[in-house]
Order: C-alpha cells, then structure tokens, then sequence
C-alpha cells in the first residue's frame, strides 16, 4: 500500500570539482550561477501543490558546495515552508561538511547526513578528481556528530581503478571504526560522457566484483550491519527511508535542476538548462505511464530488496495476482525465488544476479 504522503528530492547541482565517475546533473561551482539558481528553486518549491512530505533529500550534485548564506536561505525556506514527517537527509562531500554547515542543517531541522567517500585511498581519489582525504571524513564526521545529527550514512565505490581487495579491506576497516549505522557499497559503472569513459577505463570482470561484494557482506554482517537492498547496509531501524519511496514505488516530487519526479503515475524530468531553470522553465518533459509501466517500475525496484515485495500490495496496486499471471515466468526463475502467503522476494544469496532474474522474469534484455 502506498504511502499516505510523498516523498522531495531537491537537487542542487553546484561541485567544486567534476569528479571522473559522474553522470549525475552538476555544474562547476565558479561558473556563478548559485544565487539565481536558489532563487529560481525556492520558486519552484513555493510552486508544489503539497507542503507535507514523509521524507526529504537534498542531494546533489554537492549541497554543501554552496557558501553559507546560501545554504541557510535554501533550508530556512524549508524549514519555514515545508513539513518533513521524518527523515530529513543532505547529501555532503567531506572537504565541504564544516561545522558551520552542519549547524546550518542542525538547526533547520536536518537529521540524517549521507557523506561522499568512495574510497580513502590517496592515489584512486586522484584519478576520481576528489578533494578529500580520510583525515577529512573524520573531520567532517566528528562535525555532523558534534551538532547533534547521530544518522550518518558513508557512500563507497568498489571496483575501482587500481583498487585490489586489500585497499578494498582498508576501506571497509576505516567506514566501521565510526561503528555507523549506514553505509553504501555501490561497484563502479562507467557511463558514457563521463572523463573514465572518454580515458577508455574499463570496468572490472564481474569474477572480480563478486569477490568485492561478498567480502563487504560479510564484514558488515559481523558488525551488525545488514544487507537490505543490493548495494545498502544498515543496523536495524536505519534503513533510508527516503531511498524505500523509490524502492517501493511510492511516489515522490522532485525540484531542481534536471530533477526526476513520479506522482499519481505522472513521470516528469526537469530541465538540465541552466538558462531555463533560472527563467523558471522548470520542467521538460512529462510523461504518464498506465499501469502496465507502473507494475514493471514495481517489479524491478521492489526485487531489489532484501526483503521484496506483498503479494496483496500487488493485487491492490494492478488489480491483478502476481502468482496467477506471471505464473509461466515463475516457473523458470523459482529456484532464485522466496515466495510464501504474501511475500516475494529474491533468494539473498542470488541477489547479485538479479539482472538475470529479471530478463526471465519481466522479458527484457540485459544491457
């Protein structure tokens, strides 16, 4: 069933530097757009027909990026004009996460900080272009505690250029010395447009990332720290919940540029121009998607959880039964599945070929 309210994203796309692996909405903060930027955002968010929200993140991009003045207009607005149920995330980089900020977030009302480190290898953060070193994350940690905001998630990268399993191993050591609640394990993806791919950086073999993602279960497992969707870990009761909207289908607003929303069906995407966003043409293209759409959107993200999807949330959903009609795809994917009165789910220790499940499952093609 879903939930009574939505969920808000809210992009900020402002980086100090490009890093190398990113295809994410970003322009360089010296180009000087910030301010018209913030403008024409708190316009937007003035513009949403709610103004209570289950979650909200703010991502990026890099939010803590923008100077300070900045940054407390933004989230005064918020904190003055929008209502956060729950969680209240921002995403930062570690050489951005001052103190300053992190009272800035503390006092309107943030309580969840997802921290960019990727790895605390010196010589790879080169060949990423990221600024940070893992004095840095300390720092920008002890910050974030220091003012209250005990919720503190770390994102990593895996499989990384010139990364072996022992730097792998450090990585893994240095996240769980902050005993944290949360971290993310994400392998490498090489996108086109970005400077890996235009250097030709080839991912690694999948024997080799598979070695990566069963040494990260398992040493976070030891440490009470659980898998509960395929690239995320969290202690009992800090799961993001912002990240579940996705995940279950729920819907969700989304302001800033190049920013990706789904409401009652409706899919729409924000501009990626600059020029647009501040003369407030915000959104580019719409697109509602029937039911059919939908389900497949459900399927695909629900079976990414550990623990999948209700049988009976299906049923109300598409008004159809998930065991009757797909009951030929079953068939030749149920050694890989977990299915009893009202649940689905993927076997866990077949979760890191979910992409093979789901070309039987729901009939499309690998990439």
């Amino acid at each position: 069933m879903k939930n009574k309210y939505s969920s808000l994203y809210i992009h900020i796309p402002f980086c100090d530097c490009i890093c190398s692996y990113c295809d994410f909405p970003k322009l360089l903060k010296k180009t000087g757009y910030e301010e018209k930027y913030i403008e024409a955002l708190i316009f937007e968010l003035s513009q949403l027909p709610v103004k209570t929200f289950s979650t909200v993140y703010v991502g990026g991009g890099t939010p803590t990026a923008l100077d300070d003045n900045l940054f407390n207009r933004l989230f005064s607005y918020i904190r003055k004009n929008i209502k956060c149920l729950g969680e209240f995330s921002v995403e930062a980089n570690p050489e951005s996460m001052s103190y300053e900020k992190a009272l800035l977030m503390a006092q309107n009302g943030v309580n969840r900080v997802s921290l960019g480190v990727q790895t605390i290898d010196d010589s790879i953060l080169k060949i990423l272009n990221r600024n940070h070193n893992a004095n840095m994350v300390i720092k920008a940690i002890n910050n974030i505690k220091s003012v209250g905001i005990n919720n503190v998630n770390m994102d990593f990268i895996y499989g990384l250029p010139n990364q072996d399993i022992e730097k792998l191993k450090r990585d893994i050591d240095f996240a769980l010395s902050f005993d944290p609640n949360h971290l993310s394990f994400y392998p490498l993806q090489i996108e086109e447009g970005t400077v890996l791919f235009n250097k030709k950086v080839k991912e690694p073999l999948q024997d080799e990332l598979d070695d990566y993602y069963e040494m990260i279960i398992s040493k976070l497992k030891e440490k009470g720290i659980e898998r509960y969707e395929i690239s995320n870990f969290a202690k009992s009761g800090f799961e993001s919940k912002h990240n579940l909207t996705y995940w279950h289908s729920d819907d969700y607003y989304a302001c800033g540029l190049g920013a990706t929303g789904f409401v009652d069906g409706l899919r729409y995407k924000n501009t990626l121009n600059i020029n647009k966003y501040i003369n407030h043409e915000f959104i580019y293209e719409k697109n509602f998607e029937d039911l059919s759409d939908q389900e497949f959107d459900f399927l695909m993200l629900n079976l990414r959880l550990v623990s999948g999807f209700s049988l009976n949330d299906f049923y109300q959903r598409f008004n159809h039964s998930f065991l009757i009609d797909y009951k030929d795809e079953i068939e030749k994917v149920k050694d890989y599945l977990d299915i009893d009165e009202d649940i689905c789910k993927v076997k866990e220790k077949y979760l890191y070929i979910l992409d093979s499940i789901l070309v039987d499952l729901l009939h499309f093609k690998e990439n």
